[in-house]
């Protein structure tokens, strides 16, 4: 009686989880492309000790949008990173923020983190900081 219990929560643990939709890695953009939407709200990240050194954009059919970046603190002293220093730039021009996060960084520090931007109709062209 308890395998059968046990196979049917495996069971229904997939299925619950079957919702979801994978993500797929967008097709990367040459690092020389420059864009010149209209910012006339000067939307920009805060400035901070942090570079953004590598971006791997992906999305589902969903249109759920999300960013591995490998990012460096620039600085000699522990630094603390928040969704307030990043922002990726959208193919409508719209400049977003990830969701809420806060990472704790070592004096000089690389680290990769995955961020979610939430569903959005147009795909990510980019993640950037604002680096002092």
């Amino acid at each position: 009686m308890g395998k059968w219990l046990s196979v049917l929560l495996v069971i229904t643990s997939l299925t619950a989880y079957g919702g979801d939709e994978a993500l797929s890695i967008d097709r990367g953009l040459s690092t020389d492309v420059q864009f010149s939407f209209e910012n006339d709200d000067n939307i920009v990240p805060e400035l901070s000790d942090f570079d953004v050194t590598h971006v791997v954009l992906m999305s589902n059919d969903s249109g759920e949008r999300f960013a591995v970046i490998t990012v460096k603190n620039s600085a000699n002293g522990q630094r603390t990173l928040t969704q307030k220093q990043l922002m990726a730039l959208k193919a409508d021009g719209e400049r977003i923020n990830p969701k809420v996060f806060s990472m704790l960084f070592s004096p000089l520090q690389t680290q990769s983190l995955t961020l979610d931007f939430g569903r959005h109709k147009f795909p990510l062209l980019n993640v950037y900081s604002r680096a002092q």
